[in-house]
């Protein structure tokens, strides 16, 4: 399952999906709740931007943590990915 989650409204994060053409969920963390828990800090003013790969057991098998580069965010978040056992 694949989820995306930030600060944003539910009403922007619908516009930006349609926009974008995602087809997976964007969840609304308006009070910032889950971003203090998972410990995602601003820095200069810029929301941390956090990228966590949970595996099959619930367990976080990986993270990256860039607000500035989001390709290099990306690559890193694919290695993780790509590091996981296949499915069976």
């Amino acid at each position: 399952m694949l989820l995306g989650i930030s600060g944003d409204s539910v009403e922007s994060h619908l516009a930006f999906a349609t926009d974008q053409g995602y087809q997976f969920n964007l969840l609304a963390d308006t009070d910032n709740s889950v971003r203090r828990d998972y410990g995602a800090q601003e820095l200069a003013g810029i929301p941390g931007r956090v990228t966590y790969v949970i595996d099959r057991e619930g367990k976080i098998a990986g993270y990256c943590n860039s607000a500035i580069d989001m390709k290099l965010h990306a690559e890193r978040a694919l290695e993780i990915l790509r590091e996981l056992p296949a499915a069976d």
